[in-house]
């Protein structure tokens, strides 16, 4: 592992306008919207079963995989950004960790889950895309 002060630093407004728009999309349960932040071909990490999604539109087919989920659970969820601190960004791949708070209600119980999401980004032209995510949750309490 190689730790440089570029991993300090906040990324750039491209990479936190593709951040707040997956988070945004996901917040609206839009799984066509969610899976359009993603490369063609990726792969995510997630804490319920099939626990990894990858290849063709795995971005989207995690999040529809949520919506079931939450809708099986008779859940809502809302994710907030924390601050960022650690990335790393080159010309046309970057590393990001973003902080998020998930909120949830589920049969009229409340529940908050912190946690990191690790994110890859290729960057094809001008745009950016999620290659990969990967969550891991760091507390939880109903």
């Amino acid at each position: 592992m190689l730790l440089s002060s570029a991993r300090a630093a906040a990324p750039p407004l491209s990479l936190l306008t593709v951040i707040r728009g997956v988070i945004a999309a996901a917040n609206a349960n839009n799984a066509p919207k969610v899976g359009s932040y993603f490369e063609p071909e990726s792969f995510v990490v997630d804490e319920f079963p099939p626990y990894v999604w990858k290849g063709a539109d795995a971005g989207g087919r995690w999040w529809s995989d949520v919506a079931r989920d939450d809708a099986t659970h008779g859940r809502t969820l809302h994710a907030s950004i924390g601050p960022i601190s650690v990335s790393d960004v080159s010309v046309s791949d970057a590393y990001v960790v973003v902080p998020l708070t998930i909120t949830s209600e589920a049969r009229g119980k409340q529940h908050r889950e912190t946690g990191l999401w690790a994110l890859t980004f290729h960057r094809t032209r001008v745009i950016w895309r999620i290659s990969s995510a990967s969550w891991a949750t760091e507390s939880s309490s109903p």
